[in-house]
């Protein structure tokens, strides 16, 4: 599995605990895709707000879900490069 997919079940696993819902295992099909979109909203307003600021915030400044989200945000970037619109080459550097 790669290191993207395993982050984003993370995610969705610290999503799913959140909602109360339990192991992602034992989610109905309802239930799984309110996971995802869940998941799929948390991670968009991660990347809206890393773009806002064109950097990316501090670990040791966030909650442990943030941080995963941020994680996951930097590993996408690694794996698919900027996304179109990024600011400078320097994305995501402490400026």
């Amino acid at each position: 599995m790669n290191k993207l997919v395993a982050k984003r079940d993370e995610i969705r696993v610290a999503i799913a605990d959140r909602m109360g819902l339990g192991s992602l295992q034992t989610l109905s099909s309802a239930q799984t895709a309110d996971v995802d979109r869940e998941a799929d909203q948390e991670i968009a307003k991660c990347r809206a707000a890393i773009k806002r600021e064109n950097t990316y915030p501090e670990a040791t400044d966030l909650a442990p879900f943030q941080r995963l989200l941020v994680d996951y945000c930097r590993l996408e970037r690694e794996e698919n490069g900027p996304e179109d619109g990024d600011a400078t080459e320097g994305f995501g550097a402490r400026h």
